[in-house]
């Protein structure tokens, strides 16, 4: 898979009956076909004025029982009909990277593809509504929502629709503050929390958009933003299914514009602020320090630390309540789900939870430390786009060794930082992680058939991590091969000239 320009002789797919065709009409062409697939699946299979929110069912299967072909083929084509529209997508960037594009055009087909995500009913993998059963917590019974669960409160009517009733989330208390009054003013009404999250997501969606197209150079800024805006998973993941890791794309996003303009006590702030309402967004934070470094702006590291320290504990003050504030973000990063963890343990035999995992989280830490040090000593620090360049990858190396349950939402601040990098390599990377983790979606599909033994299975786990991984694995195997191949090619020139 590659996301360069190619000539307009090769080009494939609609051109073979359309024949030549310009970059605006390309790019049409391209938002249309992603309009289509999502609006047919997505949509007009469950608009959002149309869903019901049900609890989750309590499968009835036999989880011993093998899944019939029907069933394997609705995993399948939901898997396919999720990452059928990474092909526009590309084409899309194609026709981006042109250069001759009207601005106008490029933001209303934005506002389209917006529009479709929308509308969708948050049902794949969403957790909005255990957004709302965590923060009734302290907005109706005032009780603290980082420290006591949802099964505290059965009789609340958000109850039912929490999948995980028996923990407290793992957020952090900025996500608590920014979401009180969504839940207050929504009030009992199902309809109303899906439309206050709606727009929470959407506005956090453009501001990534603002920063992004405001802090690219103007020969790249519509293909920028169309890597972000028209992502699928940023279209499913944000605008459908409402996941609040676009608040820490918007964090990271202007941690990193504001390291790399120079405003570095600011951009500490910026990143504790994002890791404050999700803990994975911290990972960013070495690369602030290290540009600090990098560039000896001592008073401006300290003015900074002394600022996020002011505001972690500013934060946490009103709730507080020891190291049980803490115990979730440790529960959350200690499941075994998807990640090259996971398949470490599965792969070998090892059971989870057994004497053996300890010894297989060495091994990922092991690489994620290997993996720092490599960053370290290549890392460029000359310009905004080398900035978002390693912010993107230790957050990506952060978020495949230091936790092994990765799904396709967490991916978000990392599209976002890789669409302000500008590197063709990690856009191909994060694209395939993206298509796994869309794909992976599949899998859930099979929770009916299987029963309640299925989710959290070996077998889950070992099919999900390779689905989720497999993309990037296939194209990380593509890049060796050709580097191999450059090879030979290589020393055959300079044999000739010698």
């Amino acid at each position: 898979m590659s996301l360069t320009l190619v000539s307009p002789a090769r080009r494939v797919g609609w051109r073979l009956a359309l024949g030549p065709i310009g970059p605006a009409l390309e790019l049409c062409l391209a938002a249309g076909a992603i309009a289509a697939v999502y609006g047919l699946t997505l949509v007009a299979t469950m608009p959002v004025w149309a869903g019901t929110s049900a609890a989750p069912a309590a499968p009835q299967a036999d989880p011993t029982s093998a899944p019939g072909w029907p069933t394997l083929l609705i995993v399948g084509g939901v898997s396919v009909l999720l990452c059928v529209p990474y092909r526009p997508y590309v084409l899309a960037l194609r026709a981006a990277a042109t250069g001759v594009l009207s601005t106008r055009l490029v933001l209303v087909l934005t506002g389209l593809l917006a529009v479709v995500g929308l509308l969708s009913y948050p049902r794949l993998g969403s957790d909005l509504f255990d957004y709302v059963g965590y923060e009734r917590l302290w907005v109706v019974y005032h009780a603290n929502p980082l420290v006591v669960a949802a099964n505290s409160y059965p009789a609340d009517w958000a109850y039912p629709l929490v999948a995980f009733r028996d923990r407290p989330p793992a957020y952090g208390p900025v996500w608590v503050l920014i979401t009180w009054p969504l839940v207050w003013l929504a009030g009992a009404s199902a309809a109303g929390e899906i439309l206050a999250f709606k727009l929470l997501s959407l506005a956090a969606y453009v501001g990534c958009c603002a920063l992004i197209w405001w802090n690219v150079e103007p020969r790249r800024r519509v293909r920028a933003l169309v890597f972000f805006a028209w992502s699928p998973l940023v279209l499913v993941d944000v605008l459908g299914n409402v996941h609040n890791d676009v608040l820490p794309a918007l964090g990271v996003l202007l941690a990193v514009v504001l390291a790399g303009r120079a405003r570095g006590s600011h951009a500490l702030a910026a990143g504790v602020a994002c890791g404050l309402v999700k803990a994975s967004a911290l990972a960013i934070l070495p690369v602030i320090v290290l540009e600090h470094v990098h560039h000896r702006r001592w008073r401006s590291l300290g003015l900074g630390m002394a600022l996020a320290l002011g505001l972690v504990g500013l934060a946490y003050l009103p709730f507080w309540a020891g190291t049980d504030t803490l115990r979730p973000l440790l529960q959350q990063t200690g499941r075994v789900i998807w990640s090259p963890g996971s398949v470490l343990i599965v792969a070998s035999g090892w059971v989870p939870g057994g004497p053996y995992e300890s010894a297989a989280r060495a091994v990922v830490m092991l690489g994620w430390t290997a993996g720092c040090f490599l960053l370290v000593r290549r890392a460029r620090f000359g310009s905004l786009a080398d900035t978002a360049t390693n912010a993107s990858l230790l957050f990506l190396l952060s978020l495949l060794c230091l936790t092994m349950a990765v799904y396709a939402h967490y991916l978000v601040p990392v599209v976002a930082l890789a669409a302000l990098s500008g590197n063709r390599r990690l856009e191909q990377l994060v694209t395939a992680l993206s298509i796994g983790g869309l794909a992976a979606y599949g899998l859930d599909q099979l929770n009916g058939a299987l029963g309640p033994g299925w989710f959290g299975s070996p077998a889950y786990q070992l099919a999900g991590s390779l689905i989720s991984l497999g993309p990037a694995a296939l194209l990380a195997a593509v890049w060796v091969a050709h580097r191999r191949a450059a090879l030979p090619a290589a020393h055959l020139r300079l044999g000739r000239r010698g």
